[in-house]
């Protein structure tokens, strides 16, 4: 992608495609992704899940776009979509815009400035047993690799090309919700599960949600 120098967002190296942040599969499947979100919107905030519910209805034009867009290499995007990795958006704002409270103005007060956006890596692997070697990365100028913590600064010459903030912010969420069902649920998620679409993740987001109220109701009828 042009905005992106045509390198991956993370390793800089020349091998990368541009890929969707928030997968562009969730507009054919918008009635199942609308009621799993409304289902964690008390956690995640309504407004969050309200504007990206918003953005389904507007099909390709709410999720096929430079804003919901970035550069990766294979590698990158395998971490990623394996929930091994997280790239979270750096907020600038004192309170965090994933909360219920939140506005939509909280979630777009992030980055350096208006045309760019921070993220900052971030290892899940540990959650499933243990970082691994797969999940070494260098990067191409420093050499170095790209640990927890790095940063990644995506730069736009306009609003219209700088990636949504609030989609990185929902992407990122349900990211490290898979990783975590996954931790909780060895037995499910195998080497053969490692490729996981987002119906899957899906999935495992309802059945941990129904485990939650399950055992909610059992606790209040202790009482």
């Amino acid at each position: 992608m042009e905005r992106d120098g045509g390198v991956c967002a993370v390793t800089g190296t020349p091998d990368a495609q541009a890929h969707h942040v928030f997968p562009f599969r969730a507009i054919r499947h918008r009635a199942v992704v609308s009621r799993d979100l409304k289902a964690v919107s008390h956690f995640w905030g309504y407004d969050l899940v309200e504007k990206f519910n918003k953005a389904l209805e507007r099909g390709a034009a709410g999720l096929d776009s430079p804003r919901n867009m970035v550069t990766l290499n294979r590698s990158v995007r395998q971490r990623w979509d394996r929930a091994q990795a997280t790239l979270e958006p750096v907020s600038s704002s004192a309170s965090p815009p994933s909360s219920p409270s939140s506005s939509p103005s909280d979630a777009e007060n992030t980055g350096t400035d208006d045309s760019s956006l921070r993220l900052r890596w971030e290892v899940l692997a540990c959650l499933r047993g243990g970082e691994d070697e797969v999940l070494r990365l260098f990067h191409k100028e420093t050499l170095r690799p790209v640990r927890e913590g790095h940063e990644v600064v995506i730069n736009a010459e306009g609003e219209g090309e700088r990636p949504d903030e609030w989609l990185w912010r929902l992407r990122h969420m349900t990211t490290c919700m898979a990783a975590l069902v996954a931790a909780a649920t060895p037995e499910g998620v195998g080497e053969e599960d490692s490729e996981l679409d987002a119906r899957d993740r899906q999935r495992l987001i309802r059945e941990w949600m129904e485990k939650t109220e399950r055992a909610a109701g059992d606790g209040q009828e202790d009482r």
